[in-house]
């Protein structure tokens, strides 16, 4: 049975453009290795914007469970992102088996030669499964920020693009 949301927020500050955090954030693929449950992606539908950055897609990927020793499970997901440039933030929606919800909003705000960015994690599912989805989520979402910060500040600076 649904009960009330569940939300949780983080935040890290990755010394990078913010056009180069957006990239990282907006390419399906990267997704493989940025989210640490993520192991798959099959691409849906893909739209881009006249600069070429994508603006929204929607994908159906695959995160692993490590479960006991080596047995793991593969759970399918489908997500759709929304990207705002004006802003700029990112917005994912994933739905996953047994219904279960998760919004994400990705927030980048500049910082002194740095970028600031704010997520926010609002999960929807049922009770019973609540505490197991909300920490296995709060766990990947601060690995999936250390990871985009490694991500972008290993890339050289003329990389970068320019500054958003």
């Amino acid at each position: 049975m649904p009960g009330p949301e569940a939300c949780f927020t983080e935040s890290i500050v990755v010394h990078a453009a913010r056009l180069q955090v957006l990239a990282q954030l907006t390419e399906p693929t990267k997704m493989i290795g940025l989210q640490p449950l993520i192991v798959g992606c099959e691409l849906v539908e893909k739209e881009v914007d006249a600069d070429g950055g994508v603006r929204s897609y929607e994908a159906i990927f695959t995160e692993h469970f490590q479960l006991v020793g080596p047995l793991g499970y593969n759970n399918r997901v489908r997500a759709r992102m929304q990207a705002d440039r004006a802003v700029p933030a990112v917005e994912f929606t994933v739905r996953s088996f047994p219904r279960i919800r998760l919004n994400n909003r990705y927030e980048l705000a500049a910082a002194p030669s740095a970028t600031l960015v704010r997520l926010t994690v609002t999960i929807d599912c049922p009770r019973v499964l609540r505490p197991l989805v909300v920490s296995a989520a709060r766990a990947a979402h601060r690995r999936l920020l250390g990871n985009l910060k490694r991500r972008c500040e290993e890339v050289p600076p003329t990389a970068q693009g320019r500054a958003l």
